[in-house]
């Protein structure tokens, strides 16, 4: 991240029930643009605005940064799916 300051709120769920964290700066598209750039925080394609963190995602992969060192990275819904014994194969 670039250092600037950033606030993580309590657990929220969206529509689905999925739990995650809430972030917020003056710029919250931009912090959450540079997370999924660091390799800090997925891209959600089913919610992703077209393109929007498409790049960001890109630019960690190719740099194998954050999450993206991992060889095998699972997304969080998958692991949820998976504790939850539903998981399916792709």
């Amino acid at each position: 991240m670039d250092g600037t300051a950033f606030r993580l709120a309590g657990c929220v769920s969206d529509k689905l029930g999925e739990r995650g964290q809430r972030c917020s700066t003056r710029s919250r598209a931009g912090r959450l643009a540079a997370m999924v750039r660091d390799g800090f925080a997925w891209r959600y394609v089913r919610y992703d605005e077209p393109g929007e963190f498409t790049a960001a995602e890109r630019e960690a992969r190719d740099g194998k940064r954050g999450l993206w060192a991992d060889p095998h990275p699972v997304p969080p819904w998958e692991w949820r799916r998976a504790k939850r014994g539903t998981a399916t194969t792709k």
